[in-house]
């Protein structure tokens, strides 16, 4: 049996349906959720049992927790 992973997933309104995916997948030990508008991380959050949230993507990368990152923002701002 391998290590279970722990993903973050970023953007919620564009991919939002993907985090609870993630939580009922069997190699999936944690998903944290991310997202710049406060207001949604927390009603999403609150609705899906959620407890590692984010405001920004530098917050997930700094917090050393998770093996993967699921980036599912709008493509334009997926550069800067």
């Amino acid at each position: 049996m391998g290590k279970k992973v722990k993903i973050a997933v970023i953007g919620l309104q564009f991919g939002g349906q993907f985090a609870p995916i993630f939580q009922l997948h069997l190699d999936v030990e944690e998903v944290g959720i991310c997202d710049t508008n406060e207001t949604l991380l927390n009603e999403y959050g609150d609705k899906y049992g959620f407890d590692e949230r984010f405001t920004s993507l530098d917050q997930v990368l700094n917090s050393g927790k998770y093996d993967a990152v699921h980036l599912v923002t709008p493509i334009h701002s997926h550069a800067g």
